[in-house]
C-alpha cells in the first residue's frame, strides 16, 4: 500500500505529510482567517476517520507525526484571534482520541 516507485525517496505517505507541513506553513502566513489550514484540519480528520475505519494499529506509526501537526497549530494559535480555526484544531484532536486515546494523552 505504501510501496514507491523506483527512484523516488519518499513514500506516498510521507509526500502527504510534506504536503500537508508545507500548506501549514503558508497558512501561518496568509490573513487571519487561516482558512488553508483549516481545510488541512478537515483532512487531518478525515485521515483519523479512516485510520479507525481500517482497523487500530494500521498506521500506529505515522500517527504521531499527523498528532504533531495538530498540536503545534493549536500552540500557534495561543493568543491570536482565530476562532474558526482553533475549533477545527480542537475538532482534529477529538478526533485523534477516537483513534488511539492512549497514544494522543
Amino acid at each position: 500500500m505504501l510501496v514507491v516507485e523506483q527512484g523516488r525517496s519518499k513514500s506516498y505517505l510521507g509526500l502527504t505529510f510534506h504536503f500537508l507541513k508545507r500548506c501549514l506553513e503558508v497558512n501561518r502566513n496568509s490573513d487571519d482567517t487561516y482558512l488553508d489550514g483549516q481545510s488541512i484540519m478537515n483532512f487531518i480528520i478525515a485521515i483519523f476517520e479512516n485510520m479507525k475505519e481500517c482497523g487500530q494499529g494500521l498506521m500506529d506509526s505515522e500517527f504521531p507525526q499527523l498528532l504533531s501537526f495538530v498540536v503545534d497549530e493549536l500552540s500557534f494559535l495561543v493568543g491570536k484571534k482565530a476562532k474558526s480555526y482553533r475549533l477545527m484544531c480542537l475538532q482534529a484532536l477529538s478526533a485523534s482520541f477516537v483513534y488511539n486515546p492512549i497514544v494522543t494523552f
